[in-house]
């Protein structure tokens, strides 16, 4: 199976860029000192296994065991980030609907056999270097997910929780720093 750290596609970019000023005069004080700068990142989605989230086999531990894969889908929402289970995985229910321990024996839902949503993350700085003399003033603000992109992780995997299929991840929030720096 595959390992749970298995991410097939990963690209990232790094880049800078000097803005081009004036070599004298006021105007390079001015549009002097500038760069701009980010990283760029595109990844994969991680492997998940689902989970009965009870003692299906009857061995005495909870939470671990596989349910039998079924003929029906994973249904995914249009961002890719939660599922609806409609006859994918199957396993005995109670009459609470939800999975009966000692009912399986070992399931034959492949380990990993899932991939949560791929993402994209931008950070972005922009910086300017004031010259004073021998000394400089350094001004940076920096913006980590500058774009606000959404990257939801595994959504939950454990048949037994009220949450099944749903994504309760969402590190889709941009942090702004500004910072100040004198250089002598």
């Amino acid at each position: 199976s595959l390992s749970q750290f298995d991410v097939p596609n990963r690209f990232v970019v790094n880049y800078t860029w000097e803005v081009p000023a004036p070599k004298s005069g006021f105007l390079k004080h001015i549009l002097g000192g500038w760069q701009f700068s980010g990283i760029t990142a595109y990844q994969s989605g991680r492997p998940f296994t689902i989970w009965t989230g009870v003692d299906s086999n009857g061995d005495g531990t909870t939470g671990h065991d596989r349910p039998n894969l079924g003929s029906g889908s994973l249904n995914w929402d249009d961002e890719h980030r939660s599922f609806t289970n409609d006859g994918y995985v199957t396993v005995p229910l109670g009459t609470n609907n939800l999975p009966l321990a000692n009912s399986l024996g070992d399931g034959n839902l492949g380990r990993n056999a899932d991939r949560s949503a791929s993402f994209w993350n931008t950070d972005l700085s922009l910086l300017k270097r004031i010259h004073i003399g021998q000394r400089q003033l350094v001004l940076r603000a920096d913006a980590f997910n500058a774009f606000n992109q959404d990257a939801y992780g595994i959504p939950v995997v454990n048949m037994a929780n009220s949450g099944f299929g749903t994504n309760t991840n969402n590190w889709g929030q941009r942090v702004v720093t500004l910072s100040a720096k004198f250089i002598w």
